[in-house]
């Protein structure tokens, strides 16, 4: 049996060879063999470490919600205390920030939800906390605004930013991310 240490790292190394398919291919793309593929290891390694497909796609739903929450927490750690949302908005369309692997794998998990109460369950909730904490960053800058109206604005702020995201991977789009984040600013004035 490898040492905790190395099997914590083996692990990872898998996951993040996993996240990398089902970017590449999908969730209905994800095979043991496409992962020891990408990851440079025997099949077996993959089944001792992880499991089989199922206990696969777990394991990159659970580093996708993981990796969001770590994401949304570096957000936080940015924002000024006096505008949080604004300075969100700024961060958010700052394009440094975007990373296209997780956000096909996004865009796969959604796909997948047709298929799986378990991934459309994880997905919602999912969903519902960036909007959750967008709303929240709204009511601490608009405090007068309402929570009814923060939250309309929040998801409206969600819609945009997720569709920004994931044309990101096309090029020449500087006009629609600079209108998109003028779209964003102008439904912040809503709050006011």
């Amino acid at each position: 049996m490898p040492r905790p240490s190395l099997k914590n790292q083996r692990r990872e190394e898998i996951v993040n060879a996993a996240m990398t398919c089902v970017a590449r291919y999908g969730v209905s793309g994800l095979t043991l063999d496409k992962v020891a593929d990408i990851a440079g290891l025997a099949r077996p390694l993959i089944r001792h470490n992880i499991g089989n497909r199922e206990q696969l796609i777990e394991a990159v739903t659970e580093h996708f919600v993981a990796s969001s929450a770590d994401r949304m927490n570096e957000l936080d750690a940015h924002l000024s205390r006096q505008s949080p949302l604004t300075t969100a908005i700024d961060y958010l369309y700052s394009g440094q920030r975007s990373d296209t692997t997780l956000m096909l794998v996004a865009e796969a998990l959604i796909a997948e939800s047709a298929n799986s109460d378990q991934i459309a369950t994880v997905m919602r909730n999912w969903l519902h906390d960036f909007v959750a904490q967008l709303s929240t960053l709204a009511a601490r800058e608009f405090p007068a605004a309402g929570k009814e109206k923060c939250e309309i604005v929040a998801t409206g702020l969600t819609g945009i930013y997720f569709t920004v995201d994931s044309l990101g991977p096309i090029r020449g789009l500087k006009d629609f991310n600079y209108n998109a984040k003028l779209s964003a600013l102008a439904l912040l004035d809503q709050l006011r």
